[in-house]
C-alpha cells in the first residue's frame, strides 16, 4: 500500500507529460509549420467545438461559467490545502512540496492542452480579411472616431424602432425625467 503512494507522484508527472508535450508541440506547430494552423482551423477545430457545443448544449446554463467559477473554488481549497499541508508535515515538508509541485504542473498541462487545442492554435491562423481577400487599411483615431459618432447614434435610432421605445442610457434619463 506504501508503494502506491510513492508512485503517486510519479504517475502525476508522467501524466503531466502527457498533455504537456502534445499541448507545447501544437502551439509550436502552429508558430513555425506553414498552413498547419490553416488546416487545424478548417478541418480539425469545427469537429472539436461541435462535440463541445453538443454536449454542454444539453445544459440549461453556461458550462463555462461553472467551469470558471468551480475552478477558482477549487484554487482557493488548494490554497488552503498546501499552507495547512506545509504547517502540519514537519519532516515531510519536503517530499509534500514535490508531491505538490507535481499537482500544479499536471494542472498547469491540462489547462495548456486545453487552450492550445481549444483557442491557441487559431490565433496563428491567418486573418479572415486575408482569406476572404478583403483590402484592409490603417486608421487613424480620428478616423475611427468620426465612424463612430455617425454609427452610434444611427444604431440606437434602429434599436428604438425595432425595439418600440426607449433603449440603453435613454432610459435611465427617462427614469431620472419621472423622479423628478
Amino acid at each position: 500500500m506504501d508503494n502506491k503512494k510513492e508512485d503517486f507522484p510519479k504517475k502525476r508527472l508522467i501524466t503531466a507529460c502527457i498533455f504537456l508535450v502534445p499541448g507545447a508541440a501544437g502551439l509550436l506547430a502552429a508558430r513555425y509549420i506553414s498552413g498547419f494552423a490553416d488546416f487545424y482551423g478548417f478541418n480539425i477545430y469545427p469537429a472539436v467545438v461541435n462535440v463541445f457545443a453538443r454536449i454542454s448544449g444539453i445544459f440549461p446554463f453556461s458550462v463555462a461559467e461553472i467551469m470558471v467559477i468551480a475552478g477558482v473554488l477549487l484554487l482557493l481549497f488548494a490554497i488552503v490545502f498546501f499552507i495547512t499541508g506545509m504547517i502540519k508535515r514537519r519532516g515531510k515538508r519536503l517530499k509534500f512540496l514535490l508531491s505538490s509541485f507535481s499537482s500544479v504542473l499536471l494542472v498547469g498541462s491540462v489547462l495548456l492542452f486545453e487552450f492550445t487545442y481549444g483557442m491557441g492554435i487559431n490565433y496563428s491562423r491567418r486573418p479572415f480579411s486575408e482569406i476572404a481577400g478583403l483590402k484592409t487599411e490603417k486608421y487613424t483615431k480620428a478616423q475611427v472616431l468620426e465612424v463612430d459618432g455617425a454609427l452610434y447614434p444611427r444604431g440606437l435610432q434602429l434599436l428604438r424602432e425595432v425595439l418600440g421605445g426607449v433603449v440603453g442610457h435613454d432610459k435611465a434619463e427617462a427614469e431620472s425625467v419621472d423622479i423628478c
